[in-house]
């Protein structure tokens, strides 16, 4: 992974500290750090000259160091993986005060990244340009890809099957590691380059998006059903991830004339994104390749029937209820199939998956997806006043449900009201 200091280009933070040189013995050297992107670059003068180093903040931890004479304010950077992008796996900086050092690890915080080429899918999920611990229903550059692809894209011939130079795959893949959103520019004017780096992407999962150990099923025949049964049983990201390239395909197919594409023709492409085969279990190559056309075209031609309420919506209410819970952070317009809530709503939990996505229902019978990470269960006092009765929570819950817009104020009068007994107290 290339990372080239532009002089031209703003930091978004530089200031001098106090780097350890590690050979034979320990020696610090003081260099001027600046953050441009996702790496550290360090100079020995202010002007002049070229880095004389840098340190990517790519799968990183940041921790203190205990207080050493003349040294009371260092602090690390360890590499955590892929350490061939950078020169050792650990780096020690001594800053000049304990105001320096927290601004500098704060930042390095919000710049860092998380490689998630050669990840799981749904590790894929968990990053975004502006957080890497995001929880995400879709990896953060697929719906800007897919808007495009769904609004001229499709039209173009070959934009799924042509072979894309390698270069050109690993300039997008190594954004897709520095978690870098691509430029609107570059998805409508490289629209065939990007999808050909997401395909050498999904290329490149550990484990297809159905399970492996699923291909055994298919040993001796391929239905629709069969499909559907193994995609109701995947967790929610692939769930989505699967409607999208289902629809995308729908819309292809039926501009064929335009494209050129079949059923066919984009077979061979799907087959291995969708199904690979076990590595504990003995799968001739041809028998392989024979399952994974069945299973793709399968799928093309069957997607309507196979994804059909997918996430189990429709039964959502009449499922029994793991635990009630509150959104911690309102969430609106995020997605067809994420729930719109406000701060506070009240929702009951009937299914969680394994990446943290709970399917909810209101006390409206809205049904839809939260993550567990903005879901606060509720105390056993709640559950009990809600029990109880009418009360305060009950009729919030009436507003946040049916008048989201005034919530808001209703949570700033009890968030006030909590301060003034408070400060009564």
């Amino acid at each position: 992974m290339q990372f080239v200091y532009d002089e031209k280009s703003p930091s978004i933070i530089e200031g001098w500290m106090s780097k350890a040189n590690i050979g034979v013995f320990e020696r610090w050297q003081k260099r001027l750090f600046k953050i441009q992107g996702r790496c550290i670059f360090y100079f020995k003068k202010e002007n002049g000259e070229p880095p004389r180093g840098k340190i990517p903040l790519i799968d990183i931890e940041v921790k203190d160091l205990p207080p050493k004479k003349n040294r009371n304010f260092g602090f690390s950077i360890n590499i955590t993986k892929n350490k061939s992008n950078a020169k050792r796996s650990e780096y020690l900086i001594n800053a000049e005060s304990k105001e320096q050092r927290d601004i500098w690890k704060r930042t390095i915080m919000e710049n860092r990244a998380k490689s998630i080429v050669g990840e799981t899918y749904c590790y894929g999920c968990n990053v975004s340009p502006t957080n890497p611990d995001a929880h995400l229903l879709l990896p953060y550059f697929i719906p800007p890809l897919f808007t495009v692809l769904d609004s001229s894209g499709y039209k173009s011939h070959g934009i799924w099957t042509t072979d894309i130079p390698e270069e050109i795959i690993m300039k997008y893949l190594h954004q897709f590691d520095q978690n870098l959103q691509i430029k609107h520019s570059s998805l409508t004017s490289d629209t065939m380059n990007v999808l050909g780096a997401v395909r050498y992407y999904l290329k490149l999962l550990p484990k297809p998006l159905l399970s492996p150990e699923s291909m055994v099923q298919f040993r001796d025949k391929v239905t629709s059903e069969q499909i559907r049964q193994i995609v109701l049983s995947c967790d929610a990201p692939i769930k989505q991830f699967l409607k999208v390239l289902a629809s995308h395909f729908k819309k292809m197919l039926e501009a064929s004339s335009l494209n050129g594409v079949t059923v066919h023709s984009l077979t061979p492409i799907l087959g291995p994104i969708l199904i690979r085969a076990p590595s504990n279990a003995s799968f001739p190559p041809a028998q392989t390749r024979s399952i994974q056309d069945q299973v793709a075209s399968t799928f093309l031609n069957n997607s309507s029937k196979i994804l059909e309420d997918v996430h189990q919506f429709l039964e959502a209410p009449r499922q029994p209820v793991i635990r009630c819970a509150r959104i911690t952070a309102s969430q609106f317009n995020q997605g067809d199939d994420i729930l719109d809530g406000p701060k506070g709503l009240l929702v009951s939990v009937v299914r969680q998956d394994n990446t943290g996505w709970c399917t909810v229902y209101t006390s409206n019978r809205r049904v839809g997806l939260v993550h567990d990470s903005n879901l606060r269960r509720l105390s056993q006092e709640e559950e009990n006043e809600l029990k109880s009765g009418p009360n305060i929570d009950g009729m919030l819950d009436v507003v946040r449900e049916r008048m989201p817009e005034m919530s808001l104020l209703f949570d700033a009068m009890v968030d006030e009201s909590m301060k003034l007994r408070e400060l009564l107290e």
